[in-house]
């Protein structure tokens, strides 16, 4: 059984964490476009940025993953959560005297 605050935090540090990933993604295509423009003095600069917005988007991919997974298993846990509601909802009644 999962506990939902810790799968609520989990998916904000991840959510938030996948942001800021996207965040510095953008900003070094930006920086490359603007280093384009310039000349080819900045073209090692512009190989190394390029390497490093590969990393930065399989990492944004990887966190994007496990936000999926954790995003699955609290489904997962919904639907364990209202199964049990749903024999409560059958049980209930018999303890107290009213069958359904």
């Amino acid at each position: 059984e999962l506990d939902f605050n810790v799968v609520a935090t989990k998916v904000r540090h991840l959510t938030g964490r996948a942001a800021e990933s996207a965040r510095k993604i953008e900003k070094r295509i930006e920086t490359n476009i603007a280093r384009e423009n310039k000349d080819d003095a900045f073209k090692n600069d512009e190989d190394n940025n390029l390497q490093e917005i590969a990393v930065g988007t399989e990492r944004a991919d990887h966190v994007i993953k496990e936000i999926v997974a954790v995003l699955q298993q609290l489904t997962m846990a919904m639907k364990d959560i209202h199964a049990a509601i749903e024999e409560l909802n059958r049980v209930v009644p018999k303890w107290v005297g009213h069958p359904s």
